[in-house]
């Protein structure tokens, strides 16, 4: 049994934790031990970006044996200024090649893909249809949509002709057959793929995996950390907002809570956004804190700053102001260690962690 993931970028972020986690899951079920010496056999694909991948994960794994690929032409269109799209057949031809030269056939290779369909690269949607159609079992697992919330993307998808033999983009984005499978996060997702005609037995509500985060480092020295770094005061509350600071995480409402909230309270924004379309954005809401002297800081969990284990141990709150989200980690990060979450409720997703018993009276 062969198994392929793909994705655009292993930097850090959500999706990289993601299949960080569905292997180490995925070793577990396979009781963590070689079968007669007979691994199962991982290839995981990028577009060259890998900042946030553990190069140790490997060595973790007992009944995988994991090899990792680089194919430029899977990272975003936009990536080092590249605006415009590639052409599937490019893409297509790699992929195929490199699943080829590792051994992968597709009558015995299961291709696991995340947000193929999202519009950050034109290419990968029919490219991935085109293996398909050659015999790959193939699973689409969709964290977001380039139809919620994300108009851009849409549009870029939706510009000139879908490529043949497809007559329309919804063939393109969203093939369908008996090898191709379906994966979402939550029951809102389930059900409008369902109700738009995706057959009950190829689609599947896997959601997230959540592990332990571990041993955190003792608060006293998370704050001295914090201090040392950013100058927080012993006694100021430091309100965490765990996330990239792309668009829909909505970053001014962030900035305006700290604003509001009682004195000698801080906001930390942990990330800075990767996507160059994102930057603009982001780079105006830095110079705005700077110009008002917000009580907020920014990339509190970059390069040579905490770790995210010291920002949890750090805080005081988690926060979250954030439109739409696909799983929404954050709002199950809170609890495991002992911190509130305040901020936006988002219902279509946290209707079934409180249908498991998770309360979120704060938000």
């Amino acid at each position: 049994m062969n198994l392929a993931i793909l994705h655009y970028h292993l930097n850090r972020g959500g999706v990289t934790r993601v299949i960080a986690n569905q292997l180490l899951a995925l070793d577990g079920v396979l009781g963590g031990e070689l079968d007669g010496g007979n691994p199962w056999r991982v290839a995981l694909i990028h577009g060259g970006r890998r900042e946030g991948w553990s190069d140790d994960l490997p060595e973790q794994l007992k009944a995988i044996r994991l090899s990792i690929h680089e194919v430029p032409l899977l990272d975003y269109d936009a990536v080092h200024g590249r605006q415009g799209p590639r052409l599937p057949g490019q893409l297509h031809r790699q992929l195929a090649r490199l699943l080829q030269q590792t051994g992968f056939a597709p009558h015995e290779t299961v291709l696991h893909l995340h947000n193929h369909a999202l519009g950050k690269n034109r290419a990968l949607a029919p490219a991935v249809a085109r293996l398909a159609a050659e015999g790959h079992a193939v699973l689409l697992e969709i964290h977001d949509f380039a139809e919620d919330f994300r108009p851009d993307n849409f549009r870029r998808i939706c510009q000139g002709r879908p490529p043949k033999p497809w007559k329309s983009w919804p063939e393109v984005l969203y093939p369908q057959g008996p090898n191709v499978h379906y994966a979402v996060l939550n029951g809102r997702d389930h059900a409008i793929l369902q109700a738009a005609g995706t057959p009950a037995d190829r689609l599947h509500l896997l959601p997230n995996p959540v592990t332990r985060i571990g041993p955190l480092p003792t608060r006293q020295q998370a704050r001295k950390r914090l201090a040392e770094l950013f100058q927080v005061g012993a006694g100021d509350r430091y309100v965490l907002y765990p996330i990239r600071c792309i668009r829909r995480k909505n970053i001014g409402e962030a900035l305006l809570l700290g604003v509001l909230a009682p004195p000698g309270t801080v906001v930390g924004l942990t990330l800075a956004p990767l996507n160059p379309a994102e930057q603009p954005i982001y780079q105006m809401w830095k110079q705005t804190a700077g110009q008002l002297r917000l009580p907020c800081l920014f990339e509190v969990g970059g390069p040579g700053r905490l770790r995210f284990p010291e920002n949890l141990a750090a805080a005081d709150l988690m926060l979250s102001t954030s439109l739409a989200e696909g799983f929404g980690m954050v709002f199950l990060e809170a609890w495991p260690v002992g911190l509130p979450l305040i901020g936006r409720d988002l219902p279509e997703v946290t209707a079934d962690y409180a249908a498991a018993g998770v309360r979120f009276d704060s938000l």
